[in-house]
């Protein structure tokens, strides 16, 4: 049994440490505060197309491992990356995997930053707390059996908290099914 990273995953684990080492700084995550969320910050992940880090490298992502994701995970969590980074990474594989025809286009939003995802952790229509829901555009859920997609119909408050996170309540009910 392999216990070590290979070379690839010790290239993007470094790579990753030194992306948010500039721009995860501490001025950046204070001035990200009380919402949470640095714009620049997202946009330079968006870029780096690690947001469809474990989409199918056929359904336009890169493929890559759970380890690498969590790799990358580890490394924004570090440094106090100011972006719901696992959030949308989560968010961007459930949506590659429903296999719905109106899955592609709400996946394509995600992977091009035209839309930020985030995801529910609990089947239902009742609001629940969603983790970077403040900021997002979007957020996938069950409702019943079904995988859904709903979008922000104005603006979400953030409700406040110890780690000033982009949380907010969202209720999937009604939603458009991907």
């Amino acid at each position: 049994m392999r216990l070590q990273l290979n070379d690839q995953q010790e290239l993007l684990r470094n790579t990753f440490a030194e992306l948010f080492a500039v721009e995860s700084s501490c001025e950046r995550v204070r001035a990200a505060e009380p919402l949470g969320f640095d714009a620049a910050l997202w946009k330079t992940l968006i870029e780096t197309e690690v947001v469809g880090i474990r989409v199918p490298e056929a359904c336009g992502g890169t493929g890559s491992s759970l380890l690498d994701a969590a790799l990358v995970a580890e490394q924004a969590g570090r440094h106090l990356a100011s972006a719901p980074l696992a959030e949308a990474i989560v968010a961007a594989r459930l949506i590659a995997e429903s296999g719905a025809a109106a899955a592609e286009e709400a996946l394509q939003k995600i992977l091009s930053g035209s839309s930020l995802a985030s995801f529910a952790l609990f089947p239902g229509d009742a609001p629940q707390l969603v983790a970077g829901g403040a900021v997002a555009d979007a957020v996938v859920g069950l409702d019943g059996d079904e995988l859904v997609w709903g979008e922000r119909g104005g603006e979400q408050e953030a409700l406040g908290n110890l780690a000033s996170s982009p949380l907010t309540r969202w209720s999937l009910s009604g939603e458009r099914v991907v």
